[in-house]
């Protein structure tokens, strides 16, 4: 089901064992109580900054997790993926 968007928050971006986590949380538009967020994964580059990044380009399809009661929620358990998405690669 594609991503249905109300309010969306700034996005955090962590670097993690030579990749970018990129985590954007919004709230859901048909749940307003409730937030989703969005786990991309970057190569990242010896000397590169999140700047420098081409973001048409994730190591795979961005997963979305649903369903978090506050945006902390969303954000730590988007990046919490992102430490396990890095382990596989």
């Amino acid at each position: 089901m594609p991503l249905q968007t109300g309010r969306i928050f700034e996005p955090e971006v962590s670097e993690v064992d030579g990749y970018w986590v990129h985590v954007g949380v919004t709230q859901d538009v048909r749940f307003p109580d409730q937030f989703q967020c969005k786990v991309s994964l970057y190569p990242r580059d010896a000397d590169s900054q999140w700047s420098d990044l081409d973001l048409s380009k994730p190591v795979e399809e961005p997963q979305i997790l649903r369903e978090f009661k506050s945006p902390a929620d969303a954000y730590e358990h988007g990046l919490a993926l992102g430490h396990i998405l890095t382990s596989i690669y």
